[in-house]
């Protein structure tokens, strides 16, 4: 069994360690240990499997356990390949064609989101291109619901775990200009949303249905009334920012825990149950095996299952491929993943079994309930879904105040391999790409950096902020004559002014945020404190506080990598990396979905 990265490369989606099986004997483990280094035989079958983030790493370990007992069809061997995929990208990539360059991976012959929202809005859009129906049955493989994740002063705060909380309660805080004053704490400030992006993460988009139901919307319904999206738009001006993978958050949120301050940069996630889990072992990507080194949190987060109810991650297992061999392939595996190993290899994990039922690791003890939800929210029909999604997208997000910030130091002018590119000009052409990510209420400006030459600073403001709808056109041509200027790179000394300078515009009604473009390091001799910047970026008032989101292009020194993503920690945004220059839209298009 192979577990295949994307080829994007994000830093916190990197593949699991192949592992041996861990409840054989020790001489098992050593000949399964032993077979999972071979490569696999060209005779296997090979079934590529795309999975949603939460479940992926642990999938590619019980999809070894499976190959473990040797399955075969028609006397050949079966090879399961798994790979990350968040669903919303998935589904998009499902409906317009795959692209295994520009999607980061192969073509899948099964598909597994994390839930069944995700194919029914594929049927959807692929109905509305004029294209057949892929999925045919969807049967379960594991299930786990979506709560509501508050850091357990906050969840005492407002009475559990004796009072029931309900999305109403979390609502009405969210719009209480007194924030957790109204509950005794005004040191933990306004009241702070957490929410992944509902384009691409089914926590975010199984928190918007939420919000919708909240609102008084039907689950099939004519378009949201006035007084629904005034309160859903309302509810939406409490996040944070919006994340793209939930593992994004709770990476940020870890990285707070660890300064003491967990109650000040977040107050409630959405996320599913099992996520809550992993965060309270410091493992917040959901890896398996759990990171070495991994330190719980200070402050755990505690999981409050919605009284009026919530929506249930199901976990679908869809067959994509058409070939005999294959999905006689899939149906095998199916039947291993639904088997009694398997799912208590998943229950162990704190995920619950495909019929709903929890395992050991449902316990109040982890601050989990096995007795919850006590209801359930029933799925909007795909219209709605799609309706919500668009309107979200255009008219409810809060909108977005960001800096580009572009690295045109020597080293971005040499040739990217296997083309008669430039880093710069692949950079650009992803760059101006992206801009199409914002919607027009967004406010966007551009710098470019290299060198410190004399009295000049090292940073070059091209295009001020101003709302994209009316300077797109300018932000593009701007981009397109960004040509290479000074030998290095003052990264340190143009983050910390960039940020100041955002500080000096902050906007609470927006998203304010600094996004750099770089492939590699700070290489500047006048400023190398790294540990300075990080201070700057970490004392920032909770109130006015500039996100920083790091962008390694083809950085290939790890040295580098790790100050860009020590750099995001500190300014709790978001690290990203492109090994693959080809990837550049797709990272650039995750980048954009925080805001």
């Amino acid at each position: 069994m192979r577990t295949l990265a994307p080829r994007l490369g994000r830093g916190m989606w990197r593949g699991p360690t192949a592992l041996a099986r861990l409840t054989t004997a020790i001489c098992a483990m050593a000949v399964v240990g032993v077979l999972a280094f071979i490569p696999p035989s060209r005779f296997c079958v090979p079934l590529n499997v795309a999975a949603s983030n939460e479940k992926s790493s642990l999938l590619a370990i019980v999809a070894q356990d499976y190959e473990a007992g040797r399955p075969t069809v028609d006397g050949r061997c079966v090879h399961v390949s798994v790979v990350r995929v968040p669903s919303g990208e998935a589904e998009a990539a499902l409906v317009r064609g795959w692209d295994e360059v520009s999607d980061g991976a192969p073509i899948p012959d099964v598909w597994s989101p994390a839930a069944i929202t995700w194919v029914n809005l594929l049927d959807f859009h692929r109905n509305a291109a004029g294209l057949r129906r892929i999925a045919a049955a969807t049967p379960s493989i594991i299930q786990s619901p979506l709560v509501i994740a508050m850091p357990k002063p906050m969840a005492e705060a407002m009475g559990w775990p004796a009072k029931d909380i309900g999305w109403t309660d979390i609502f009405d805080l969210a719009q209480d200009p007194r924030g957790w004053e109204r509950y005794g704490h005004p040191e933990w400030g306004r009241f702070k949303l957490g929410k992944t992006s509902p384009l691409s993460s089914t926590s975010g988009l199984h928190a918007l249905i939420a919000t919708y139901y909240a609102a008084g919307g039907k689950a099939d319904g004519p378009a949201p009334e006035s007084r629904t999206l005034s309160f859903m738009r309302t509810v939406e001006n409490s996040v944070v920012h919006y994340g793209d993978t939930v593992a994004t958050y709770l990476k940020d949120l870890l990285a707070c825990d660890d300064r003491g301050q967990a109650e000040q940069c977040v107050s409630a996630i959405a996320i599913e149950e099992k996520q809550v889990w992993d965060y309270n072992r410091g493992n917040p990507a959901s890896d398996v095996p759990v990171p070495k080194g991994a330190v719980p949190p200070r402050v755990p987060l505690v999981a409050i299952y919605p009284r009026e109810g919530t929506l249930i991650a199901n976990h679908p297992y869809v067959v994509l491929t058409a070939d005999d061999v294959k999905r006689r392939a899939a149906q095998g595996f199916l039947e291993y993943l639904q088997g009694t190993q398997a799912q208590t290899r998943f229950q162990s994990f704190a995920l619950r079994g495909y019929k709903g039922d929890p395992g050991p690791e449902i316990t109040k003890t982890n601050y989990l309930d096995p007795g919850k939800p006590s209801a359930e929210y029933h799925l909007p029909v795909p219209a709605v879904i799609a309706d919500i999604q668009g309107t979200w997208r255009t008219a409810l997000r809060k909108p977005a105040r960001v800096l580009l910030v572009v690295d045109v130091g020597g080293s971005m002018g040499d040739r990217v391999a296997g083309t008669s590119k430039t880093k710069l000009d692949v950079a650009k052409e992803s760059a101006s790409t992206a801009l199409d990510g914002f919607e027009s209420a967004d406010d966007v400006g551009l710098w470019a950096f290299s060198s410190t030459s004399g009295a000049e600073p090292p940073f070059r403001e091209f295009v001020p902020l101003g709302p994209i709808s009316a300077q797109k056109s300018i932000l593009k041509h701007a981009i397109e004559m960004l040509n290479i200027q000074g030998p290095h790179k003052a990264l340190y000394t143009t983050l910390d002014a960039a940020v100041s300078w955002m500080h000096a515009r902050y906007d609470s009604a927006r998203i304010n945020a600094v996004v750099v473009l770089t492939d590699g390091g700070n290489d500047d001799p006048a400023n190398n404190d790294l540990n300075g910047l990080q201070r700057t970026l970490r004392v920032q008032p909770n109130d006015a506080f500039v996100r920083v989101f790091t962008v390694g292009f083809s950085a290939k020194a790890k040295a580098d990598l790790e100050a860009l993503e020590s750099i995001a920690v500190a300014a709790r945004g978001g690290a990203y990396s492109a090994k693959d220059p080809r990837a550049m839209d797709k990272i650039l298009a995750a980048v954009i979905s925080n805001f």
